[in-house]
């Protein structure tokens, strides 16, 4: 990665080490130290680290060069495999492409899948695209030394194109004529996740019923008289799932939502539409509950399932306390003259749409002016800077007039325009848009909306650490068209080249420093502490890439084992630490009370083998959960290149007190230490 844009020393030459990342309740200077005295309160004895001298040291517990963490479980030796696997998706147009995971259980050595279309696998985590619409069942079976399981997942939806669910969902309101747009949007799933309120809690299951057959009641209810309303909720409701979704109510508010006579209308993929009054959407009966358009129905994460209206009735009329939108719900609160059929049969579940993908509102306001208004992608950068500018006008505008302060102007929607040099720094503009549409012309200013900086001068390294001799390419790239350059690479060397080769023969650490002139003045650039300083090694200090990770049966036998390596570590799994905070370890403390409760001894903290500087890195149970985690009993071992060995209690790893913190294994130090 580029030097300081990413993490340094691509090779991750240092090699990783465990630091615990403690809280700052303890120190007196608000600094994030593990301190002997922490290490006492949260650590059996027998735990504590001593580092040769009999004094206390939590630095000492510090192990580094780590290549190795090991789970010794209590678990007994692998029993026949448990079948399980997830999907990504569960539904899509053809040709619809799912990745399968396998989740299976106790070690299956093969693996055969069967996709339902006459395609098999053997892979672990095979993809597979279905080329031809249908509902396909999909088996995975597993097998060991002990035996073998399979495992079954039905109603794998492929659908043609231009059908079936979407992502996407357009909201508009119309005025009182019924053609004049007084607002629109365009959304995805995933916004009204991130900006509307959330309905539902993941956990929750609902239900829509009908509609009842006489079929379906007779099987219930052999000698009783039929009624297709079923007051009592016993006959025949769909199971929603463990929905989350947005609020209707909140849809319409984002683009001026609806008052009283105004109805709502939704309409799916397949164009059928169902339109509501103003009071189910925002005045609704308890017996109904919130309309609320759903996203997760708790069997997929990517929205492949679309939107489908789903009303979160509450649990009032059903006798096992279910949250079910009955027949009579829809008849009592919306009146028998309002109630939706399925043919002749009353039914609520098809009052509810699926695969919905517009909102209107028919408003009672009247057309009126637009109400100029937009939005940049960015505001303030260096030249040339390309902006995106966004209509986000009321008023269904017919027109627009964009004058973007430079002297340059448009008549688009949503123009692309781009800044050059300004005639002096900083660069200030003024941008006005001008709307119309058949009511009047309505018109906004942005004063100094964008902001122009001279470019300053920057530079990269193909490497940041290693072995002397280091050699390593500099490549400027610095703006405004510099003329003269004047490198420092920490070790007495200089250079004017633009994009100089220098090598390094000393061990150490060496900050370089890009001075550039032009037409801008000048500009400097400095490596610091957060920015990657050039580290040159000793071999000794070099650690390794890779990582063995296992988890061993009580007898033994290996249960589940991985390798990775910095790079998969860095990409798959959380990242822990900003590369700003510092973290410290106390290491001995000679004079006083070793333990040093009020932790405010700087030699032993500052000065110490356990300042360990702005780090990164994972933690190490997000780790140990690549392989199937540690539980209560178990014991985690870190194992180092030099042979060093560090035991952890799972407690330690899954449940840090926060003045340990958790145990990260870091394969990153932004520097200062």
């Amino acid at each position: 990665k580029e030097q300081g844009k990413g993490y340094p020393d691509t090779g991750y030459i240092a090699g990783m080490r465990m630091i615990f990342f403690a809280d700052t309740s303890t120190n007196p200077w608000d600094w994030h130290v593990f301190g002997n005295t922490d290490m006492k309160e949260c650590w059996d004895e027998e735990y504590w680290n001593y580092a040769g001298l009999n004094l206390p040291s939590a630095a000492g517990a510090s192990s580094m060069w780590i290549n190795e963490i090991r789970i010794y479980s209590q678990d007994d030796p692998p029993e026949s495999p448990i079948a399980s696997f997830t999907v990504n998706a569960t539904s899509g147009a053809v040709p619809f492409a799912i990745q399968f995971t396998d989740t299976s259980s106790g070690s299956p050595d093969t693996r055969e899948w069967n996709f339902g279309d006459g395609a098999n696998s053997t892979e672990i985590n095979p993809v597979h695209t279905y080329t031809e619409p249908g509902t396909y069942t999909v088996t995975l079976t597993v097998t060991n030394a002990a035996g073998s399981d399979a495992k079954e997942m039905s109603g794998i939806e492929a659908f043609e194109s231009g059908g079936g669910a979407t992502t996407e969902l357009r909201i508009v309101k119309y005025a009182n004529d019924g053609t004049t747009i007084l607002n629109e949007k365009t959304v995805d799933c995933s916004w009204l996740e991130a900006n509307l309120p959330i309905q539902g809690d993941g956990v929750t299951r609902y239900y829509h019923q009908g509609p009842i057959t006489e079929a379906a009641w007779k099987e219930r209810y052999p000698y009783k008289q039929y009624n297709p309303w079923n007051p009592e909720e016993t006959v025949n409701f769909i199971d929603l799932g463990t929905v989350r979704g947005t609020d209707l109510a909140d849809i319409c508010d984002y683009v001026g939502g609806a008052s009283a006579g105004d109805t709502i209308t939704l309409k799916t993929s397949g164009s059928a539409t169902i339109t509501y009054p103003y009071s189910t959407v925002y005045e609704p009966d308890p017996r109904q509950g919130p309309a609320v358009l759903r996203w997760y129905d708790g069997a997929t994460t990517d929205y492949t399932s679309g939107l489908r209206l789903v009303f979160f009735a509450d649990t009032s009329t059903n006798p096992d306390g279910w949250h079910v939108f009955g027949n009579t719900d829809m008849k009592e609160c919306w009146g028998e003259a309002n109630a939706v059929y399925n043919g002749t049969l009353p039914s609520a579940a098809d009052a509810a749409p699926d695969q919905v993908v517009e909102v209107r509102i028919d408003g009672s306001d009247p057309p009126a002016l637009p109400v100029a208004s937009f939005s940049a992608n960015v505001t303030t950068g260096t030249p040339p800077l390309t902006v995106q500018f966004t209509d986000t006008s009321s008023g269904s505008p017919d027109t627009w007039e964009w004058d973007f302060g430079d002297g340059a102007t448009s008549t688009e929607k949503n123009p692309v325009h781009t800044y050059t040099e300004p005639e002096t720094y900083p660069g200030k503009y003024a941008v006005t848009l001008t709307v119309t549409n058949t009511i009047g012309t309505n018109s906004t200013a942005e004063v100094d909306y964008i902001t122009l900086n001279a470019r300053v001068a920057s530079f990269t390294a193909n490497t940041t650490g290693g072995l002397p001799p280091l050699s390593i390419q500099f490549t400027d790239t610095s703006a405004g068209n510099p003329t003269g350059w004047a490198w420092d690479f920490g070790d007495g060397a200089t250079s004017t080249d633009r994009d100089p080769v220098h090598t390094y023969t000393s061990v150490g650490t060496y900050p370089v420093t890009l001075t550039v002139t032009g037409p801008f003045g000048s500009d400097t650039y400095v490596t610091t502490d957060l920015i990657d300083k050039i580290r040159v090694l000793e071999p000794r200090d070099i650690g390794t890439t890779t990582l063995y990770v296992a988890k061993v049966a009580k007898n033994g036998t290996v249960l589940n084992e991985t390798i990775v390596d910095y790079h998969w570590l860095e990409e798959n799994l959380p990242v822990q630490g900003d590369g700003v905070t510092k973290y410290y370890h106390q290491w001995w403390v000679f004079e006083g009370d070793p333990l040093n409760p009020a932790e405010d001894n700087w030699n032993s903290i500052f000065e110490g083998k356990g300042q360990f500087g702005a780090v990164k890195g994972t933690d190490i149970k997000d780790i140990c959960d690549l392989v199937g985690g540690a539980s209560e009993g178990d014991h985690i071992r870190l194992g180092s290149k030099d042979g060093y060995k560090t035991g952890l209690k799972p407690e330690w790893v899954y449940n840090p007190l926060p003045r340990q913190g958790p145990a990260v294994l870091c394969w990153y130090n932004a520097g200062g230490g």
